[in-house]
């Protein structure tokens, strides 16, 4: 192998990506592709619920009557 392309594949290789948020957009990619579709659902819901509680004001993030519409 040329001396010019071992280099270049080393640096490939070595270097950080030139976008470093190609490797995050690659392992949520791979959870959304591996992931459990229920245990999803699961956990959305109670990340929205417990959201919704946590709150000092009384509004609702999440209002039941917007799902679908707004989120």
């Amino acid at each position: 192998m040329p001396a010019d392309a071992l280099t270049l594949r080393l640096l490939d290789q070595h270097l950080p990506s030139k976008d470093p948020r190609e490797e995050l957009v690659e392992l949520l990619q791979s959870w959304i592709e591996e992931g459990d579709a229920q245990e999803q659902k699961e956990t959305g819901e109670y990340l929205i619920e417990n959201l919704d509680k946590d709150r000092l004001s009384d509004r609702r993030l999440f209002p039941q009557e917007l799902k679908g519409v707004t989120w």
